[in-house]
Formats: structure tokens, C-alpha cells, sequence
């Protein structure tokens, strides 16, 4: 056994100079070329040893449990992760990638020539290992090449030479690429893109919402399952010591009904709200004189009441408990729909519940969600959105109802999107919008018409001259639905992470932190929270390309920082605003706003530093500056 070691370890030692050198045998796409039986087969470098002499190379396994290459993935020549590479040629992002398989034999578009953590064979920094790493590269991005259906809109993806940009379905149903995206920070497009893998429930949806809101479908979504990690930070000493008590970071709220106190950004998080970890929704499905249904609610809402759930699922670290209360069938007003609205306005929803308050017990019930009919013809009214502050609850025969929404029916066949549910369930949780422009160059405000640009865009963003966005650009799904994943600050709030996955950071001790991805499940640290009153607040989240943020532009990827301010809890309070580096180049959108390693922000005495970052996320050093 012993004697069966050493050769072994021979083969290894003898194997690191050949192959690095890329001189002992012919060179295919994966590194070196070994014979097996006579033929040709490509196997993982990290478990097979290649070795011979007078260029006659043999495998020899090194690994027990090793697994052998499938024939088609062999034959394929294509480069399997472990395999060795040369970094030193064309790339993108600065790296080479090209397609191949993972160490599991799944084909993959995205491999990347990088050098692996923590072994020193690959300090050179020419020749590396490919490996998947999700950090640089998304693999729900089409290139060009793939198979589609003509016709479909043009969408976001790369071209066979890993440029970004966007791609057309030809007629012989293969991506074509089109053109690049000439902007080093992506752009806002590549959120608001045609997605052409997105599920059969929601294929009609998009199609009507693209067309609606002319190329820009705000809806609706995938979510990407990602792992935790790919690999681990070599920085030393990364550590949690010396930190405050997590009560020591919940900043508190302002005083109960200071203001119309549409928002609750602090804690202790209101009694009155719902909460992800057990809420039971009543959803009251009505239609009108003019507005019939043909259909009963279930058929025609289930697979957003599904999607809400599964939302909420998705983005928890902790448990969630979804009961849904829906009735059998549409519940009849007795009026025309655009009489009705007319005569309630903004009493529309209070109104409702009341009117069929004998026919629904409301024990227990956090959430009222009333749906309505789809429109038949666009002349006829639909209600808006509305939502309640907490200090004019709705009395019914059995509690007070605090948590109330209004599903809109945008116009012929376009619903609300999904994602729209989720912002407006987040709505009723007490949470503000993040985005207004108070800035603009038109001297617009919140309410204007124009201002519907942001979310829509119903008008051309070309009408809107934005200087500066003030607060959380695209970030989190309250700014403008498109990057959807909730910041850590809220999932916190209402109960989706627990207090020991937030670092309450002393500001005169500082410290070095490895965040995991918000967006990636983990029970992990995925927050630092450095408070700097009672009120306000620092706050850390690390963002990748995945979850419901999976279309984020690979350079857009790092360290999110901005602050939490609780001292107003007015609908207008915007409490979340981004920490800005130097350089920034969007300013409207903020897309570029994390910082990337190497990056740096200060505020308030203090120095925040990215000082490693990867598919594990960021490593994030704290600490006071003169």
C-alpha cells in the first residue's frame, strides 16, 4: 500500500511541471491530450494524473471514488472545471470563458479561466483552473447560438465570444447577436429584458406586459436557486468578536401616529402588521354589473396567490407559513364598475370589506386582498392600488383589519404583475417606496404625471431629466420592482433572517466580516449593522447575480451600502439611501453602487472597505478613519 502512495505521489510531482508548462503532450481545449484504450478522452485534472513518456500519456486515477468521464462529454473535447487553462488570452470581464461541463458532467455555457484560491502552484497568474463561478457570469443568460422560437422579442444575453449585449431569434430558431452593450455598468435595460425561459404560467403575461409597457416587461419573474459557495475568501482572520447585541442595532421606530404612519422602518416591529412566518390572507373576489366574471377566483388568481407564497419562500431564511381564505366564487355588487369608483374613491377597499362582512368570518385574518373581474373593454374603471395606515383600521364583525390592498386590472388583459403583489404585500408590512427623483430638472415631484416613468414606463424616459436619485435606485423590490430581492434591513424587520445572521458593529472597534449573498440562502452572516444614533444606521448586504436579483450585470455585483434613517414614518420619509462611492457612473439608477474589491466609501468617522469578493460573497473590513 505504501509502495502504491509513493508512485502515486511520484506521478505528482512529475505531473506539475509538464503540465503547467503545456509541453509534455499535444494541448486540446482542456489541457493535455491522454490516451485511454488507444483513443482519446478528456478527464478532470484534479482526480486524473496524466503521465508517460515519448508522447504516450495515460490517466491513472489518483482519486477512489473518481468518477469516469461520460463518452459524450469525452468525445466532446470541450474543458471540464479542474481542468487547467491559460488566463492570459482574449476574455470577458478580463477573463477567458468559454463553454464546457462542471465537475458533475452538467453542461455549462459559463466556465471561467481563474486561478484557484489558496494553492500556490497558480501564483503566476497564467495559467489557472476553469471553474463555474457565478460571480463573473450568469448562467441563465442565453448566447448566441441557442436554440429558440421565431418569433420573439429581442432579449439580453452574450455573443459566442462572450460579449454582452442583445440577441434576436432568427428564422432558423438560433439566437443571433445583434449588438453590444456599450456601457461598462450594464444597463437598465438588461433588468427590463425579454426573458425567453421564464415558465409556462407566465409566457401570456409577458408577452401582454411587454407589449404594454412598449418592450419593458416589468413581469413576470424566475427565480434562480443558487449555492452558498463556490469557494472560500483567502483572507485571514475573518471573524465575528467584539460586536454590540443585536438589540443594539434595532433602530427605533418614531413615535406611534407621529406622522400618518404608513411606514414602519423600525423596531419593534408592529403587532398590527402581518408577518411572513404566519399570515392568513382573505381575498375578496368581486364583480360588477358591467364586469361579470367567467370564472371562478382560484382559476383566474391562484397562481398569484402561489407566486406571492413562493416569493416569500424563496427569500426566507427562516420558515414561512402562507393560509389563503378565497372564497368560491366572485362576490356581486349590484353597480357598474366606474359608478362604484366613482362614488368611493379611495374608500373603495373599506367599502368592500364592510359590504361583505356577514358573508366572510375574518377571525385571524392579517391580509384583505381584493381582486376584481378583468375588464372586458378599457373604458371601463378599475381601482387603484390603495393601502391603509395604521391608525384607520377597518372594523368588521369579527377584529380590526390594518393590512388591506386593492389588486388593479391595468387595462385589457394586463393584470398587476406578479411582482407588483409581492411590492404591495411588502406595502402592507409597512414598507416605504425607495425611489423618487426630487431633483429632476423638470421640478417634478412624487405625485406628478410623469413620475409614473420610474415604474412603468408608461412615458418615454427620455421625458424625464433626471439629475440625481437621492435614494435606493433599482435596489431591493420598493425601489422599481425590477431587482426584487427585499434589502437585508427589511428581511430583518419582519422575521425572513435571524438576529445572529446581522453583525451589530461597535464604530470604535470596527472589525473584518465575511457577508454571504442576501440573495442566496444560508444561515450564514448576511448583514452588518453599524448604528450610528438610535435612529440611524449603517448597513452592509452583499449582492450577486441570483435569487429574484438574477439579471444583475456582473460588474454590477459587491457590496451594497447605505443607511437606514427611522426617524420619520411618513409615506414620504424615504428612510433608505445609498452610500455613494467615487466614480459612480449611474447616477439615476445607481446600478454601479456597490462597491467591488478593492472599493472604498467613508461616512460618519468610519472607512468601509471590500477587501475580497467572489461567488462566497464579501469580505468587508470596518474600521475609523481621522
Amino acid at each position: 500500500m505504501n509502495k502504491k502512495i509513493a508512485f502515486i505521489t511520484s506521478f505528482l510531482l512529475f505531473l506539475i511541471p509538464q503540465q503547467f508548462s503545456a509541453q509534455s503532450a499535444p494541448k486540446s481545449k482542456g489541457g493535455s491530450t491522454c490516451y485511454i484504450s488507444g483513443s482519446v478522452e478528456l478527464f478532470q485534472m484534479n482526480e486524473y494524473v496524466c503521465s508517460g513518456k515519448n508522447n504516450k500519456f495515460y490517466w491513472s486515477l489518483t482519486k477512489s471514488k473518481a468518477k469516469k468521464i461520460p463518452t459524450n462529454v469525452a468525445k466532446s473535447q470541450k474543458p471540464i472545471e479542474g481542468d487547467t487553462c491559460s488566463i492570459s488570452k482574449g476574455s470577458i470581464i478580463d477573463l477567458t470563458v468559454t463553454d464546457g461541463y462542471t465537475k458533475d458532467f452538467k453542461y455549462t455555457k459559463f466556465l471561467v479561466c481563474s486561478t484557484p484560491s489558496n494553492d500556490a502552484r497558480f501564483s503566476s497568474g497564467q495559467i489557472g483552473t476553469w471553474q463555474r463561478n457565478s460571480m463573473l457570469l450568469n448562467e441563465n443568460y442565453i448566447v448566441e447560438g441557442d436554440k429558440c422560437v421565431f418569433p420573439q422579442p429581442e432579449t439580453m444575453g452574450y455573443s459566442s465570444g462572450f460579449n454582452h449585449g442583445i440577441l434576436n431569434c432568427s428564422r432558423l430558431n438560433k439566437w443571433e447577436y445583434v449588438k453590444d452593450i456599450n456601457q461598462v455598468v450594464g444597463s437598465l435595460a438588461t433588468l427590463r429584458s425579454y426573458d425567453p425561459l421564464v415558465g409556462s404560467e407566465w409566457q401570456k403575461e409577458q408577452s401582454t406586459n411587454y407589449k404594454f409597457y412598449d418592450g419593458n416587461p416589468q413581469g413576470p419573474f424566475r427565480y434562480l436557486q443558487s449555492n452558498l459557495n463556490y469557494a472560500t475568501p483567502k483572507t485571514q482572520s475573518v471573524g465575528i468578536s467584539d460586536l454590540l447585541l443585536a438589540t443594539q442595532c434595532k433602530l427605533t421606530q418614531s413615535q406611534p401616529w407621529q406622522f400618518s404612519d404608513w411606514v414602519n422602518t423600525g423596531f419593534p416591529y408592529p403587532s398590527e402588521r402581518w408577518r411572513p412566518s404566519s399570515v392568513k390572507v382573505q381575498i375578496i373576489p368581486v364583480e360588477f354589473l358591467d364586469l361579470k366574471a367567467n370564472s371562478t377566483p382560484m382559476d383566474e388568481y391562484g397562481k398569484y396567490f402561489s407566486g406571492v407564497e413562493n416569493y416569500f419562500k424563496n427569500t426566507s431564511d427562516t420558515s414561512v407559513n402562507f393560509k389563503w381564505q378565497v372564497p368560491n366564487k366572485f362576490l356581486t355588487i349590484n353597480q357598474k364598475s366606474t359608478d362604484f369608483i366613482k362614488n368611493f374613491g379611495f374608500d373603495f377597499g373599506p367599502e368592500v370589506i364592510k359590504m361583505f362582512d356577514s358573508q366572510i368570518d375574518y377571525t385571524n385574518v392579517d391580509v384583505v386582498v381584493i381582486v376584481t373581474t378583468s375588464r372586458t373593454n378599457n373604458d371601463q374603471s378599475h381601482p387603484s392600488h390603495m393601502h391603509l395606515p395604521l391608525k384607520n383600521p377597518i372594523a368588521t364583525g369579527e377584529k380590526l383589519i390594518y393590512n388591506y390592498s386593492v389588486q388593479e386590472d391595468l387595462a385589457l388583459g394586463v393584470k398587476d404583475p406578479v411582482l407588483g403583489w409581492v411590492h404591495h404585500f411588502l406595502h402592507m408590512a409597512g414598507f416605504a417606496d425607495n425611489f423618487r427623483y426630487p431633483e429632476s430638472k423638470l421640478g417634478l415631484r412624487r405625485y406628478s404625471p410623469e413620475w409614473s416613468a420610474e415604474i412603468g414606463p408608461l412615458l418615454k424616459e427620455e421625458k424625464v431629466q433626471i439629475e440625481n436619485n437621492k435614494y435606493m435606485g433599482v435596489w431591493g423590490n420598493m425601489s422599481i420592482i425590477l431587482l426584487s430581492e427585499p434589502l437585508i434591513w427589511e428581511k430583518w424587520l419582519i422575521g425572513q433572517i435571524n438576529d445572529d445572521q446581522i453583525a451589530c458593529v461597535d464604530s470604535s472597534k470596527g472589525g473584518t466580516f465575511w457577508l454571504r449573498p442576501n440573495a442566496i440562502k444560508s444561515e450564514k452572516l448576511k448583514g452588518i449593522v453599524i448604528p450610528i444614533s438610535n435612529k440611524k444606521a449603517i448597513v452592509l448586504e452583499s449582492i450577486r447575480s441570483a435569487g429574484y436579483n438574477w439579471r444583475i450585470y456582473p460588474r454590477n455585483q459587491g457590496l451594497l451600502a447605505y443607511t437606514v434613517d427611522t426617524s420619520n414614518n411618513d409615506v414620504e420619509g424615504h428612510p433608505f439611501e445609498i452610500i455613494r462611492k467615487g466614480g459612480l457612473f449611474d447616477k439615476d439608477y445607481l446600478l454601479d453602487a456597490p462597491l467591488r474589491s478593492g472599493e472604498s466609501v467613508s461616512i460618519n468617522g468610519l472607512k468601509i472597505t471590500v477587501v475580497e469578493s467572489g461567488d462566497f460573497g464579501d469580505v468587508v473590513k470596518v474600521e475609523k478613519v481621522a
